[in-house]
C-alpha cells in the first residue's frame, strides 16, 4: 500500500497549446485529491512545459518525438504494454494511468452540433474530475525567468509605453491570418502601445517601427514577457492556452475552430470568430464538418472575415478593461 496515493496523466503527442491545457486536468485532480501526487508522462519536448504548469508534482520524458512516433501506439489503442514496450515501465508505478493521447479530439470528431466542453475541460473529465465549468491551467513563472524576461524587454522595449502582445500566425496556415494583415495590424497596435510581435521564426516580411520582435525565445520566458503585457492579440495556437493560464488579458482571433468553445474557460479571453458563406459552422479540423487538407495550403475562409478595424477594436477595448 502507498503512503501517497496518486495518478498518471499519458500524453503522447503534441503540440504544445494541449500539453498546457493538460494543465487543467492536473489542477483539476489537484484540488479534488490535494495529496495525490499527478505524475505525466510526454515527449521530451513538452517535458519542460509541463513542468510549469501548476497541479504537476513530476515530470517523465517517453524520448524524443523522432522516437516516439516510431513506436508510440495508435491514438484508439489500449495500454497494451506487450505490444508497447515503453509502456511497461509506466504501468509498473502502480498508479492508475489516465489516458490522454487525445481525448479531446477524439470528443471533437464524434460530437454532432455545439460542443459542450472545451479541451481543458475534455482533459480533466477524462481524469475523472466531475465539476468541469471552471477548468483552466495554471502556468508557474519561477523569479529567476521573469527577471530574464524583465531585462530582454528593457533592453529591446520603449519602457515609457505599454507592452501590447501580438502573434499572427503559427504553424498552421488555416489558423493564421492573411499575411496582408500582419503589418496593418501591427501599426495600428503601436499607436497604443510597444508591439511585440512573437512569433517562432523571423517573419518574411519587414515588420513596422515601434514593433519588437520576440523570435525563437523559450516558452518560460515568453510567459514571463506575456506577463508584461497589458494585452495580447493571437490567433489560435500555444499563446491562447498560455495566455489563459497566467490570466493575462487576450484577443484570440479563430477560424476553422471554435473560438468560443476554446475559451469557454477562459475569462481573460476574447474570442473573435470569423464568418464565411462557404462554411457555415468552425470545422474544428473535422472532414465530417467541411475540414479539407487543402484549407492548410489556401488559407481558411473564415479567417479572411476579419478586419483590421475590427480586430483592433476589440484589442482596444480589451486594454481598457484591464486597466
Amino acid at each position: 500500500m502507498r503512503d501517497q496515493e496518486g495518478v498518471i496523466l499519458l500524453r503522447e503527442a503534441g503540440g504544445y497549446g494541449d500539453v498546457i491545457c493538460l494543465g487543467a486536468a492536473a489542477l483539476a485532480i489537484k484540488l479534488a485529491h490535494p495529496h495525490w501526487r499527478v505524475i505525466v508522462y510526454t515527449p521530451q519536448p513538452f517535458v519542460d512545459t509541463a513542468s510549469h504548469l501548476v497541479g504537476v508534482d513530476e515530470v517523465w520524458s517517453l524520448g524524443f518525438l523522432e522516437d516516439v512516433r516510431r513506436t508510440r501506439r495508435g491514438r484508439c489503442d489500449p495500454l497494451d504494454p506487450t505490444k508497447y514496450p515503453y509502456l511497461k515501465s509506466i504501468l509498473d508505478r502502480g498508479y492508475p494511468v489516465v489516458d490522454e493521447y487525445c481525448p479531446a479530439f477524439q470528443y471533437e470528431a464524434t460530437c454532432v452540433g455545439e460542443l459542450l466542453f472545451n479541451r481543458p475541460q475534455v482533459f480533466a473529465r477524462t481524469g475523472g474530475v466531475e465539476d468541469v465549468s471552471r477548468a483552466c491551467p495554471q502556468w508557474r513563472v519561477s523569479e529567476d525567468e521573469m527577471r530574464c524576461a524583465r531585462e530582454w524587454v528593457t533592453q529591446r522595449c520603449d519602457l515609457g509605453r505599454p507592452l501590447i502582445g501580438y502573434q499572427p500566425r503559427c504553424t498552421c496556415r488555416a489558423r493564421s491570418l492573411p499575411v496582408d494583415l500582419w503589418v496593418p495590424l501591427a501599426e495600428r497596435l503601436s499607436k497604443s502601445g510597444n508591439v511585440v510581435w512573437f512569433d517562432c521564426v523571423v517573419p518574411p516580411i519587414e515588420v513596422p517601427d515601434g514593433t519588437t520582435l520576440c523570435v525563437g525565445l523559450p516558452i518560460p520566458l515568453v510567459a514571463g514577457v506575456v506577463k508584461q503585457c497589458k494585452v495580447v492579440l493571437t490567433v489560435d495556437s500555444l499563446m491562447v492556452h498560455l495566455c489563459a493560464s497566467l490570466g493575462a488579458p487576450a484577443v484570440g482571433v479563430f477560424g476553422p475552430t471554435d473560438g468560443r468553445n476554446i475559451t469557454r474557460t477562459y475569462p481573460s479571453l476574447t474570442p473573435l470568430d470569423g464568418e464565411s458563406t462557404r462554411c457555415s459552422l468552425p470545422c474544428n479540423y473535422n472532414s465530417l464538418k467541411g475540414w479539407k487538407k487543402e484549407c492548410r495550403e489556401t488559407g481558411c475562409d473564415r479567417m479572411l472575415s476579419h478586419s483590421v478595424e475590427s480586430i483592433a477594436n476589440h484589442v482596444e477595448k480589451t486594454s481598457r478593461v484591464a486597466t
